[in-house]
């Protein structure tokens, strides 16, 4: 049932993201961590894509950055979606941060 659950949020984020939703896509990764819900790596590449699309690249880094301590590690998608945010942001030096995985 867990899995169902982490698959339906899942969507949830993306369906925000595509609306450019980026501050309900990060109410429902919220709510996943106060539920216990279990959080991978395609759920935080669709919020820091929602962050992107909102022009919220500060969160995206954010996201990205505190990946490690939700014990999931940031792969070349995220990191490409955080430098698409920092990018549509004019931030290319935090861009370059992600790029070359300075934290």
């Amino acid at each position: 049932q867990r899995r169902l659950v982490s698959k339906q949020c899942a969507e949830e984020i993306r369906t925000f993201g595509h609306r450019a939703a980026w501050l309900q896509s990060l109410g429902v990764l919220t709510q996943m961590r106060r539920r216990s819900v279990e959080t991978d790596v395609f759920h935080y590449c669709a919020a820091v894509s929602a962050c992107g699309k909102g022009a919220r690249w500060q969160h995206a880094l954010r996201l990205v950055l505190g990946m490690p301590q939700q014990h999931v590690e940031p792969d070349e998608i995220v990191r490409t979606a955080a430098i698409s945010a920092c990018d549509k942001g004019s931030q290319w030096t935090r861009a370059l941060g992600v790029l070359f995985g300075e934290r």
